[in-house]
């Protein structure tokens, strides 16, 4: 329980003031596509039509728009530039950089690193994607401005698998 209310707190803690107003936009247009249906109640299929495209700028809505703000606003790249493997612990050390080409400036980034097991067929390698073997992160609390790059490095301890992996990079820049 204290993981979820960690995760939902960490979450409106990223937001910005662009991802609220895209969430005050979607539920203005819902008001209004019901609005609309309701004033046009005497054309059954357009009333039903318009019910139908407002429910889904309320359930679509407000996750475009936060990955919208988070693609334009506040985009980045992170590029992994050593995977090693210790010979002498369990231990896998991921270093790389992320470049920042927002439009505003940021203050925090957060880079989560998840090591999935490697397979050449398509479906297998989809699956085993969704079982992470091991995972890390790094929070990175520094003023970012278009154009910076910074290092970072990631240690996932224990670490004790011998076969072939994938790593999987999500990252985040946040106001």
């Amino acid at each position: 329980m204290e993981n979820m209310k960690k995760v939902i707190i960490d979450f409106f803690n990223t937001l910005s003031v662009y991802d609220y107003i895209g969430f005050f936009l979607t539920i203005f247009l819902f008001t209004l596509f019901l609005i609309l249906a309701l004033l046009l109640r005497r054309r059954t299929k357009l009333s039903v039509l318009l019910v139908i495209v407002g429910f889904l700028f309320l359930f679509a809505g407000p996750s475009a728009a936060h990955i919208f703000v988070k693609k334009t606003i506040f985009k980045h790249d992170v590029q992994i530039s050593e995977v090693r493997k210790l010979v002498y612990s369990d231990t896998l050390l991921i270093k790389g950089s992320l470049r920042f080409f927002g439009r505003k400036d940021s203050r925090h980034c957060k880079i989560d690193a998840k090591v999935h097991k490697y397979s050449p067929n398509a479906v297998k390698g989809f699956i085993n994607e969704l079982k992470t073997l091991a995972s890390g992160s790094q929070s990175i609390h520094q003023q970012f401005t278009k154009g910076d790059t910074v290092n970072f490095k990631i240690v996932i301890e224990p670490f004790v698998y011998q076969g072939d992996y994938n790593i999987t990079l999500n990252s985040g820049c946040y106001r």
